[in-house]
């Protein structure tokens, strides 16, 4: 399985550690609601291995390949977060990872552009094979298309605060000029996180 969607200059034991945390999280809330077995509450997730890697091309008929080759696109933007765990593992994982998908937490935690690309085993069909190299084409474009902003300081990204706009002259709606007075416009949502913010909607 692969993570793509997401700028592949971060640390991928950082994307590892995020990764397990969202899925215990997921976990607990399973647990808590009781779909999930309780003696899994204060049980660790097992080993998830994250690591940069240049993701595999498949082969495509000849009419296909202008459309859905990797050629065009740089090399090092090839490389995307491969995410491994034991068979025994993924028993246990695998159903949290759907939820997570369905859920949009993912998308919430990694990304509004963020998706998981299952890796074919042996030789896949043609339509699963133009199906997989659309969607790596279209994961390695935000490489393409984003930058990384460090954060150093910030101790947490998913802090839940309230949305207060700030003060701004009014404008006369009828020609478009300041009428001199200040009004506080309402905001678009009642509360954020840094996360929402730095993603985008």
């Amino acid at each position: 399985m692969a993570l793509l969607g997401v700028n592949n200059g971060l640390c991928p034991e950082g994307v590892a550690q995020v990764l397990a945390f969202r899925l215990k999280e997921t976990e607990k809330k399973l647990i808590n609601a009781k779909q999930a077995d309780d003696e899994y509450f204060d049980l660790a997730l097992p080993p998830i291995h994250v690591y940069s890697k240049k993701l595999r091309e498949l082969t495509v008929p000849d009419e296909d390949k202008k459309r859905l080759s990797f050629d065009p696109i740089e090399d090092k933007m090839q490389f995307v977060y491969h995410i491994e765990a034991t068979e025994m593992g993924w028993r246990r994982l695998t159903p949290l990872v759907d939820i997570f998908i369905r859920s949009n937490d993912l998308k919430r935690t990694f990304g509004p552009k963020a998706h998981l690309l299952f890796l074919p085993k042996g030789r896949p069909s043609i339509s699963d094979a133009r199906m997989y190299q659309a969607k790596a084409r279209i994961g390695m474009g935000v490489n393409l298309a984003s930058n990384l902003i460090e954060c150093s300081e910030v101790y947490s990204f998913d802090v839940e605060v309230k949305v207060k706009m700030a003060e701004i002259e009014e404008i006369n709606p009828e020609d478009g000029t300041p009428t001199g007075r200040m009004i506080t416009p309402p905001p678009p949502y009642k509360n954020t996180t840094l996360r929402r913010e730095l993603a985008g909607p």
